[in-house]
């Protein structure tokens, strides 16, 4: 795995199938090792796991520049519509070309700081038991942050993800009822992931993003890579 810092585009267009079955492969490692950790919230972190893995291997995996990803962030809603993050579809997988900047979610490499290459994503909602997956009436999109770098806070060993390119990092939720807008940068450092996805979703549902070959974002049972390589960054 590599672990270099900068902005320059880490991996070609074509590695996203690669990257998206590594991946795969070590929440499925995860998996494995879980009866053996005990304690509250394992089986909320069980049914996350089986969650985050199942839309991993149903999405299909899309690289995006670093310019392209500026773009779609200058168009960001301000606040977002209530449909916005619900266009993103109930999963989805993104690979960056380079890093959508730093996060200190999970505590990850040696300065406590790990690049964005990634993220995956899943609807849920909520109920009694906990957070479940839940693709017809969800309540939350929960967000998985993807890194070159291992997470410090993860009770499994580090060998789950000795064979994948980006590991997962850590997670968090976002509402998808009424109006959302992203935080500052200056007090959340994942404000560039939120108002990428925020941008991406008003893209979507304005028609404002184009696919390489004109596919659409949400196709059911399609998963092969795809590339966003048109935005309109007209304002929103």
């Amino acid at each position: 795995m590599t672990h270099n810092g900068g902005d320059t585009e880490r991996w070609a267009p074509k590695e996203t199938e690669r990257i998206r079955d590594e991946l795969a492969e070590g929440y499925r490692r995860i998996q494995q090792v879980m009866p053996q950790v005990r304690g509250p919230g394992a089986g909320q972190v069980d049914a996350m796991l089986a969650a985050v893995r199942a839309a991993v291997v149903g999405a299909a995996p899309t690289w995006l520049s670093g310019d392209v990803a500026v773009a779609i962030r200058a168009g960001a809603p301000r606040p977002a519509a209530p449909g916005d993050l619900a266009a993103l579809g109930p999963r989805g997988l993104l690979i960056f070309g380079a890093p959508l900047g730093e996060t200190t979610l999970g505590h990850a490499g040696p300065l406590g700081r790990a690049p964005v290459n990634g993220l995956a994503w899943w609807t849920a909602a909520i109920d009694g038991g906990g957070i479940h997956a839940n693709e017809v009436e969800p309540d939350l999109l929960i967000v998985h942050v993807l890194s070159e770098y291992l997470c410090a806070d993860s009770p499994w060993s580090p060998a789950v993800w000795s064979e994948s390119t980006v590991t997962d990092i850590g997670m968090f939720p976002l509402p998808l009822g009424g109006e959302f807008c992203a935080p500052s940068p200056e007090v959340d450092d994942l404000a560039p992931v939120i108002e990428l996805l925020l941008g991406i979703g008003r893209g979507v549902a304005d028609g404002r993003l184009a696919f390489e070959g004109g596919r659409p974002w949400c196709d059911p049972g399609d998963s092969s890579p795809r590339i966003i390589d048109t935005v309109i960054s007209d304002p929103f």
